[in-house]
């Protein structure tokens, strides 16, 4: 939907949870201005589970393709980030990774989108064929109890997944109209 409907050529695009930058670099190559947001790929990070082992090599890219990829979260630090700033936003397989409800992401994304923006949030569907089998078998829907189990408080997995429906609600109750929702089966 995203490049198929909007043209993203000179938007601004801020990318939630970016990781290492793909989807910022694949945007800045269609012409947007974008920029990603993460803290679990930085080396300074506790308990990172996600650390780059040549991080200075990765930085050097950032700079040799004009990226900017910024250690933080907009829920953490809203000030950052100016208000109706932002033509687009992604978030892609992040909000089942936050250590507590997504309404502060959802109320960050709505304050900082220019009227008309749109905010693009991806997440494993708790629903799933798959799952709905595990579960019908008697395993559960979720994966592995052990990471979660043995990490304690330095987990980073998937606290909480959600359904479209769930996902649609959060949408509508952070004051978003809702254009499109669907799901696709990866696993296939």
């Amino acid at each position: 939907f995203l490049t198929k409907e909007i043209d993203v050529s000179g938007k601004f695009i801020l990318d939630l949870g970016s990781g290492i930058g793909i989807m910022a670099l694949a945007m800045q190559r269609l012409g947007a201005r974008a920029r990603g947001v993460d803290h679990f790929i930085f080396p300074t990070e506790k308990a990172n589970f996600y650390t780059i082992q040549h991080f200075n090599e990765l930085q050097n890219l950032w700079k040799k393709n004009h990226m900017e990829i910024i250690k933080g979260d907009i829920t953490q630090n809203p000030s950052s980030f100016s208000e109706g700033s932002t033509d687009i936003i992604l978030c892609d397989a992040t909000i089942e990774h936050l250590l507590h409800s997504p309404k502060a992401l959802f109320y960050e994304a709505y304050r900082l989108l220019k009227p008309g923006g749109y905010f693009f949030v991806t997440t494993p569907n708790l629903a799933n064929f798959l799952r709905r089998i595990r579960f019908m078998v008697g395993r559960s829907p979720h994966w592995d109890l052990k990471d979660f189990f043995d990490q304690e408080d330095n987990f980073r997995g998937h606290r909480r997944e959600y359904t479209v429906s769930e996902v649609t609600a959060m949408f509508q109750w952070s004051g978003f109209a809702v254009v499109q929702q669907g799901t696709i089966n990866t696993f296939l």
